[in-house]
């Protein structure tokens, strides 16, 4: 089943066998593409910061079932939460909408509202 291998938060997570050796890594689809620039020394967005948004249950409904519990755990998604600190895509396209220097010099701190690209006013 491929939503063994998908996990929504945090974007990335090992998986570890019983020794702690670890077998594979789970990422969102933001989240591969995330890791994948870190990889490569390149931090496209800052998803350690406190003030990283969080996306209602509401915005978040045409990217998950966000009505299917059980799916939604399987994704790391707490479903007797509203709101969740999801990497969304729009994240990357909006990190790599700016000057090269930028994008080089520091990750983007996502704001509410950018789950749209372009940017769409809330």
């Amino acid at each position: 089943d491929s939503r063994r291998q998908y996990i929504a938060l945090p974007h990335v997570r090992e998986v570890s066998d019983e020794l702690g050796r670890t077998l594979h890594r789970k990422f969102s689809c933001a989240g591969l593409v995330l890791e994948t620039y870190r990889y490569a020394e390149i931090d496209l967005v800052n998803t350690d910061d406190e003030a990283f948004p969080r996306v209602s249950k509401d915005d978040l409904r045409g990217c998950y079932p966000v009505d299917q519990s059980q799916v939604m755990s399987g994704a790391g998604l707490d479903p007797s939460q509203t709101e969740w600190p999801v990497l969304l895509p729009a994240y990357l396209f909006h990190s790599l909408d700016r000057p090269d220097e930028e994008i080089r010099a520091e990750p983007y701190l996502p704001q509410k509202g950018d789950w749209f690209f372009p940017r769409v006013t809330v």
